[in-house]
């Protein structure tokens, strides 16, 4: 492998922190909830650094011929000094940006982020198909339903937001962070009634039927 090649090689890398094995400061998989949003931020750079490399080359060539093949040579040894250089997104910048979510921006800005709120929503939208099952006592019904509606209404506002990030920016902060922590929290309510219910269940359910006395066995 040559040297440029191994610089390309090295650029494609997201962070090198998975590679120290053995070590203190190993990082464990399950750290994946950092690295996913790394992908998009270097997808993102990979963008804008191609962007600047095309202009580069547009303002090059409409140069005379003699400083227009100077000046792509120069381009090239550039973008090749530009690949050589390894960025570990998690200490660029003077501050430290604790990523707690991040959408694929690609999926975000396209026309079917809509109709992906919709399937978002919709998980939550299932538990609505138990609004007249029987719970023990009237407050754990409306428990489940109000927990039904939160989890779709909070998903839906999670979702709006690209990227949460922990940093303050006033009520924008508190909606963001927030809105999982609520969805989070009627997703536990929701299968806290599930067992719950389990302790004063109709007596039919625990009926035996024989399946010789229908006709589907039949099929």
């Amino acid at each position: 492998m040559t040297g440029e090649q191994r610089a390309a090689f090295e650029s494609l890398a997201v962070s090198h922190r998975f590679d120290n094995e053995g070590l203190r400061d190993q990082v464990t998989y399950w750290s994946v909830w950092y690295l996913t949003p790394r992908v998009f931020e270097k997808e993102e750079r990979d963008r804008t650094m191609a962007a600047r490399a095309l202009e580069t080359q547009k303002s090059s060539s409409a140069s005379s011929a003699s400083s227009a093949s100077s000046s792509s040579a120069s381009s090239s040894s550039s973008l090749a000094g530009a690949a050589a250089v390894h960025v570990d997104f998690q200490t660029d910048g003077p501050r430290k940006e604790i990523v707690v979510a991040h959408w694929d921006p690609d999926l975000y800005r396209s026309r079917l982020w809509p109709l992906t709120c919709l399937f978002g929503m919709s998980f939550g939208a299932l538990h609505l198909v138990s609004w007249n099952d029987v719970f023990p006592t009237t407050v754990e019904l409306w428990l489940w339903r109000i927990a039904a509606f939160v989890s779709m209404g909070s998903m839906l506002v999670f979702m709006h937001f690209e990227k949460v990030v922990l940093r303050w920016e006033g009520m924008v902060t508190i909606v963001s962070l927030s809105s999982p922590a609520v969805y989070l929290l009627s997703r536990m309510v929701m299968m806290g009634e599930v067992f719950a219910a389990l302790r004063a269940e109709e007596p039919a359910i625990y009926d035996t039927y024989e399946v010789s006395s229908y006709w589907v066995h039949l099929l």
